[in-house]
């Protein structure tokens, strides 16, 4: 709403809320709104101006101004300005999220922005946690014969059950289940083999976009993954569910974003090992990539990570197309391990869950012994 009522209402809870936080070491900056540019923009297929909303381009950042002049002030994310809408261009920041058919699609990988501050991926809850709020004997499946999302799970989604079939978020159980069927030729037989495959898929996922974005340094400067947590019993995108039990992509981000990290990239067909540095000194690396079921060495070497960059080690080739590979690393007398698999359309889930254990990564929890 641009009406003075609204901006009233609004201009006291913006005072108390910047007073209550501006004292936070942790805030970066305040932002207008989540969305709103975006909104205003094209939702609803009227066009207009989102540099025309009051609201963010003069209420919001006069009291901010007021109330704490230290930090910067975004009027939406993504942010829309007056340049973009004119000249019809991406915004350098966007939310890279939607129904998408693969993790690595170029909706994604050529994406222009450099700053990503949505983007995520789902992944099903444990067992024992969907025990929890759906109920063993209503666990699985998911969907019915016809395709669509049982009531019991659609009451622990992002909508209720009576609304969920007109609002326009009723893909996400289906897409829940296609994340899989995606991946693997049929579904599994339990629901505990069908979140195992889901928590690998939303991993390897989650390590691909901090990757892209990390290796990418600094065409791409930053991205934040939505969301950490959930605050409601449900299966989405978290990497941590409601009741505190870590996914399997939460230790696959942990890696991920080790101030100085090596990962395998795919440039034109070609594997490159990249090592992102995130410090403000350069580090001598010394590497060794191996095949994690034979334990074969594929590559070793050593090289300097330049400090604050990205730094390309040079090509890498692989035995295989779905050679599952462990990469490790010393620095400054630590070491470090990641991995790499490239060929998750076409995966063994049997042989991957056996060479995350050979590389100590299995970190599922949730899940029977």
């Amino acid at each position: 709403p641009q009406d003075d009522t609204f901006k009233n209402i609004l201009e006291k809870e913006v005072v108390y809320q910047v007073c209550r936080l501006r004292s936070r070491a942790s805030l970066c900056l305040w932002s207008g709104d989540n969305e709103c540019d975006c909104a205003f923009n094209t939702w609803g297929g009227i066009v207009r101006d989102p540099n025309d909303n009051v609201v963010t381009r003069e209420t919001l950042p006069r009291l901010i101004r007021m109330h704490d002049f230290s930090r910067p002030y975004l009027p939406s994310s993504p942010y829309i300005s007056p340049e973009c809408f004119k000249n019809g261009l991406h915004s350098p920041e966007e939310h890279l999220w939607g129904d998408r058919p693969h993790f690595a699609d170029d909706f994604y990988a050529k994406s222009e922005c450099f700053f990503v501050s949505e983007i995520g991926h789902h992944g099903a809850v444990s067992p024992q946690s969907a025990e929890k709020f759906i109920g063993s004997e209503y666990i699985y499946p998911i969907l019915d014969e016809k395709g669509n999302a049982s009531p019991h799970w659609l009451a622990h989604s992002t909508e209720s059950t009576a609304f969920a079939r007109e609002m326009p978020y009723r893909y996400r159980m289906k897409m829940l289940v296609r994340k899989v069927t995606d991946y693997v030729k049929t579904l599994p037989d339990t629901y505990a083999d069908f979140a195992k495959i889901s928590q690998i898929v939303q991993a390897e996922a989650v390590k691909y976009f901090i990757e892209l974005f990390r290796g990418g340094k600094w065409r791409r400067t930053g991205i934040i993954y939505w969301n950490l947590a959930d605050g409601w019993p449900l299966s989405c995108e978290s990497v941590v569910d409601y009741y505190g039990t870590k996914k399997l992509a939460f230790e696959y981000m942990r890696r991920a974003y080790q101030p100085v990290y090596l990962m395998l990239r795919e440039h034109g067909g070609k594997l490159s090992l990249v090592a992102a540095n995130d410090t403000l000194t350069g580090s001598k690396i010394k590497y060794l990539i191996t095949d994690a079921l034979t334990c074969d060495v594929i590559a070793r070497g050593e090289g300097t990570a330049a400090a604050n960059e990205a730094t390309d080690f040079g090509e890498i080739t692989l035995p295989s197309k779905n050679t599952f590979c462990r990469i490790e690393w010393e620095q400054d007398g630590d070491k470090y391990s990641s991995h790499y698999f490239g060929d998750i359309y076409n995966i063994d889930v049997e042989k991957y869950l056996a060479a995350l254990k050979n590389c100590g990564f299995d970190t599922f929890e949730g899940f029977e012994k």
